[in-house]
This record gives C-alpha cells, structure tokens and sequence, in this order.
C-alpha cells in the first residue's frame, strides 16, 4: 500500500510537472500572437473593409487577376480565399479588429 501511495504521488508531482511546461509554452506562444497582431495593426493601413490598402479586392476590383495567378482565389464565392469570409473561420472578427482600430485612428484627438 505504501509503495502504490508513492506512486501516485510521483504521478500526480509528474503530471502537474507536465501541465505547468505546457502552459508555460501556450503563455509565450500568445504572446508572440498577440506581439504580432500589434506589429500587423501597426504598419499598415486598412481600407474601408478591414483589408490592406491597395490589396483590397472589393474597393479595387481589378486585382482579381492577381489573386487568381497566386492561387489565392475562391471560386465558390467569386472572391480572393484570403479575404472570403464563408471560407475563413476568424477572419470576420480579425476585419472587425481593423476596422476599430481605423475608427479609434479617426478619433483621437492631438
């Protein structure tokens, strides 16, 4: 009985061992998403639909061409895969994102 306690307690000491390196990785992988994202919002412009200017398929239709010769074309949807929201799982709230992010940019006051 005494040896199975001793192995339980070196289970349960291993395990919480295991859990804590693993969160501490998740910790520093967030904070790498969340130190790009800042970096992605702050370098560029976002037009009117939460996208790159000049990279916006909506505002310049004419950019088709190159998305399709890059292979990033939604032929269901008749849009570019990289800005098709039915296809793109979160891209929905990443262009909500921009687009606040624009809007506070109007806002501030110097």
């Amino acid at each position: 009985m005494k040896h199975f306690l001793i192995f339980l307690l070196c289970l349960l000491v291993a395990l919480c061992f295991v859990v804590g390196c693993d969160n501490k990785n998740n910790n520093s992988q967030n904070k790498q998403d969340k130190d790009h994202n800042h970096k992605d919002h702050a370098h560029k412009e976002w037009c009117e639909h939460g996208f790159e200017k000049g990279n916006c398929y909506r505002c310049e239709p004419k950019l088709a061409e190159k998305f399709k010769k890059s292979g990033d074309w939604c032929g269901g949807h008749n849009v570019p895969e990289s800005q098709c929201f039915p296809c793109n799982k979160g891209l929905q709230e990443k262009v909500n994102q921009r687009l606040m992010q624009n809007n506070h940019k109007g806002h501030d006051h110097k």
